[in-house]
């Protein structure tokens, strides 16, 4: 099997599945995962992520949608991704250095009919703090398949993860840092190739 380092603007890693509700428009998504290792989580919390390359949804189990199939063949790539609109939030502006942070991520079609976003490798979207991957300085890699979002007309995702204050660093060993005090970038994103669907906020350390 082929595998290659993820080379695109960001560095691309997965998550685990999330858990599905009723409401087929809601679906909250958490993960946690080992290196080498694949796993399956429902819960709604976790530490910050280590890398896996394996074949999930990258959060998001999709199920069969074969009217979303049909329409990706005849919705060009530019409509479907200026269709889908990305908002990051975290349950508070302020905490104190140290303190978990919950970042929920909304994915949103606005527009009247199914849609089809395609992502070059398995991941379909990700989240990173000071441009760093899950919070991370680690090279990850995936599966050299490409991949499709799939929205039904007007379908909103939400996605949550939970952040642990810290950065994961691979210098010389693997360790976890604190983040310093002050402000910290926290995007979200889908992980297309090319006009990448995003939003971004900050949160104070104290």
């Amino acid at each position: 099997m082929k595998r290659q380092k993820d080379s695109g603007a960001k560095r691309h890693r997965r998550f685990g599945a999330p858990t599905q509700h009723t409401d087929r428009n809601r679906i909250s998504s958490a993960s946690n995962r080992k290196k080498h290792h694949e796993s399956r989580s429902t819960c709604n919390e976790r530490r910050n992520m280590s890398p896996t390359d394996s074949d999930d949804q990258m959060g998001f189990d999709q199920n069969v949608d074969y009217l979303g199939r049909a329409f990706r063949a005849v919705v060009p790539q530019w409509i479907a991704r200026r269709g889908i609109a990305v908002a990051v939030s975290t349950d508070r502006p302020r905490y104190e250095v140290g303190d978990e942070i919950q970042i929920s991520v909304e994915f949103e079609n606005r527009l009247p009919f199914p849609v089809a976003v395609e992502t070059p490798r398995q991941r379909l979207w990700g989240w990173e703090v000071d441009g760093e991957l899950e919070a991370s300085d680690e090279a990850y890699y995936v599966r050299d398949r490409p991949n499709a979002f799939y929205f039904r007309a007007r379908e909103r995702k939400l996605a949550r993860v939970t952040w642990d204050g810290r950065f994961e660093r691979t210098d010389r060993s693997s360790r976890r840092v604190p983040a310093e005090p002050g402000e910290h970038a926290i995007i979200a994103y889908v992980a297309t190739e090319d006009e990448r669907p995003r939003d971004e906020t900050t949160v104070t350390l104290r």
